[in-house]
């Protein structure tokens, strides 16, 4: 789960992500303690949480204790077990995806659990930030290393492969635009920003499908 101070952007832009579906059923991907699924069970219909660490789920089931619609499992995605719902409205990757080995087949395996109106939310730290450089050395040696922080251009080539497209990038700037009560704070916040770019919430959807060419419109047989 990503942190340094994003957590109320995050959530507030994923619950405006939800309520744009309805009533949303949520797949969390790389869960980790639960924290953000757990905000967001008032404001959803489901939320699995999938983590592949053990002690992880523990705390995340015991943080969930009172939420029936919320379940938690310790497996990756691709091992998702098929009574799980076919199709999810929203799923989750907070500070994960640059923790897999392969993000092509996270995002795989992502997408045939999507519908037509499925989003992707991908919450990343920018690759040139000052803490994206510090947490892939400090956690060069621990149990989740980062493999490689992605931005929203690296996604855009990876979604293209994987039958996915970026639909909007939103910046998550820390600190809660409601709650801040220190502007020199804010203004710092922002200029320590400005030194790689801030933490981007990049929401992907279905690829459209290619527009017919002239060639195959004039050879489209009709038939009776």
């Amino acid at each position: 789960m990503i942190d340094c101070g994003t957590f109320e952007a995050t959530l507030e832009a994923i619950t405006e992500l939800c309520h744009a579906r309805g009533s949303a059923r949520v797949l969390d991907v790389g869960c980790g303690s639960g924290a953000l699924l757990t905000a967001l069970a008032p404001e959803i219909r489901l939320g699995v949480g999938i983590d592949k660490s053990e002690a992880a789920i523990g705390f995340a089931r015991r943080r969930a204790e009172g939420f029936d619609n919320l379940t938690f499992h310790a497996l990756p995605i691709e091992r998702l077990p098929d009574h799980h719902p076919g199709q999810f409205d929203v799923i989750l990757f907070v500070g994960s995806l640059e923790h897999m080995a392969d993000p092509h087949i996270a995002l795989k395996a992502a997408s045939t659990r999507m519908h037509e109106g499925s989003r992707i939310a991908v919450v990343a730290i920018s690759p040139q930030s000052p803490h994206a450089i510090l947490s892939h050395t400090a956690l060069r040696w621990s149990a989740t290393p980062v493999v490689g922080h992605l931005g929203a251009n690296d996604l855009r080539s990876i979604a293209s492969h994987v039958g996915l497209e970026v639909e909007s990038v939103r910046d998550l700037y820390r600190g809660s635009r409601k709650r801040r009560s220190a502007r020199a704070a804010g203004w710092l916040l922002k200029q320590y920003d400005r030194l790689g770019g801030p933490t981007c919430i990049i929401t992907l959807k279905p690829a459209s499908p290619a527009p017919a060419t002239s060639h195959e419109l004039n050879h489209t047989v009709v038939r009776p």
